[in-house]
């Protein structure tokens, strides 16, 4: 296995401002330096080789994302929205002009959804700008929410019996 420098070196990375420059990159806080003795002993002096360790600082990958013109923060995948979000999303789209409340998605049910898990549904569409009003019982969809195609989200799921016009469906 051969050192850093020797790896550096035959790449022809490597001149009198070498060292310099890692000096430099740890000043400004961009790597961690390090010596670690590795255990094995060098061939002519027979004393324990120190092997350089470096280690990227966030503000080193930073740096580094810049340079390579790529965002600052690694973007996290959407989370799927949850049947239980969807619902009040459909419900608004076909009620656009509408002030609804947490529970008008299932008033046309036998089945009521626990107020707390609806109510912390309903916030949480709130943050994501689907939703806007005070919850529970002031919501009303927005533009983003009136775009989002519900029909096409794989948790969408129909309620069962009853047709309902927020559906898609007329009322018979």
């Amino acid at each position: 296995m051969q050192l850093l420098r020797g790896v550096l070196d035959s790449v022809g990375l490597v001149d009198p401002g070498t060292g310099a420059t890692w000096s430099t990159l740890v000043e400004r806080g961009l790597i961690q330096r390090r010596h670690v003795q590795t255990g094995f002993p060098d061939g002519r002096s027979r004393q324990s080789i120190a092997s350089l360790m470096l280690r990227m600082t966030p503000d080193g990958r930073k740096v580094a994302r810049l340079l390579k013109d790529e965002p600052l923060t690694k973007l996290k995948p959407a989370k799927q929205l949850t049947l239980s979000a969807l619902r009040p999303i459909a419900y608004g789209q076909a009620h656009p002009d509408v002030l609804f409340g947490w529970s008008a998605p299932w008033d046309h049910t036998s089945f009521l959804p626990n107020f707390l898990i609806t109510q912390s549904v309903a916030r949480s569409l709130v943050k994501q700008c689907l939703l806007t009003g005070e919850t529970p019982d002031h919501l009303r969809i927005t533009e983003t929410g009136k775009a989002l195609d519900v029909m096409q989200e794989p948790a969408w799921r129909p309620l069962a019996g009853r047709r309902t016009t927020f559906e898609g469906n007329k009322q018979s």
